[in-house]
């Protein structure tokens, strides 16, 4: 029984930790894109849609991953596909496409431990039962 308890302990962490993520990553895009909108001669807009392989396998975790991304100033979500499931997503800020899918790579990490119970997030996208696409689109 403790284990239990202990599980759901741990998880409603992780739905906490995933809120205050999500706050903050909400602010520093605000602050990113009313930056570049305001200092238009120094802008750092490189736009670009990047093609996003997901460890989500429910249609509750793909739906709520495609939301925080659109809720993101400069993410938009364009189009979804669950076999296997995909996102491409439209980036203000795709100039360094890696350092782009990290940061989806982190946030999808994040919102796995807190749409989980047991907080079980594969490591790579192999490990969650299909094969990473060879390139990226942009």
């Amino acid at each position: 029984m403790n284990s239990l308890i202990w599980r759901y302990v741990t998880w409603v962490g992780r739905v906490c930790y995933f809120y205050g993520y999500f706050a903050m990553e909400l602010g520093l895009s605000c602050f990113d894109v009313a930056r570049d909108v305001i200092l238009v001669r120094r802008s750092r807009f490189c736009a670009g849609i990047l093609k996003f392989p997901l460890r989500c396998r429910t249609e509750f975790e793909i739906t709520m991953m495609s939301n925080v991304i659109t809720l993101t100033p400069g993410t938009l979500t364009l189009a979804v596909e669950s076999t296997p499931p995909t996102l491409y997503i439209h980036c203000m800020y795709a100039r360094d496409r890696e350092k782009a899918l990290e940061s989806l790579r982190r946030f999808e990490s994040v919102l796995l431990g807190a749409t989980r119970i047991d907080g079980a997030v594969p490591e790579s996208v192999e490990a969650a039962g299909h094969a990473a696409p060879g390139g990226g689109d942009r």
